[in-house]
């Protein structure tokens, strides 16, 4: 009967034991499940950051692209402006030209 005494002191012994150290397993998972909330939170944060400069990007692209067209535009409507100028001071130099002789 001593000996199953024993064997039950020791059985209990090693089931606290285990039981303790379940205990800190637990903690430590709770604690990095908080950890990965705390990870997933800031990832969702940065995706939606992402999201927001992205979009960002593309209306300054296509803003960029309407610019470059104006640019275009004003060049040719410049050029076209600035031909007949041109013609018209070579016209008025011609004239004072013969006006003097």
């Amino acid at each position: 009967m001593e000996h199953i005494n024993h064997e039950r002191a020791v059985s209990d012994k090693k089931l606290k034991s285990l039981e303790a150290q379940l205990g800190t397993h637990q903690k430590k998972i709770e604690e990095q499940v908080i950890v990965l909330s705390d990870f997933e939170l800031q990832n969702k944060k940065i995706a939606s950051e992402n999201s927001n400069l992205f979009q960002r990007l593309e209306e300054l692209l296509a803003n960029q692209g309407l610019l470059q067209k104006v640019i275009k535009l004003s060049h040719v409507k410049y050029n076209d402006f600035k031909c007949p100028v041109i013609i018209a001071s070579i016209d008025l130099f011609n004239v004072s030209n013969h006006n003097t002789s």
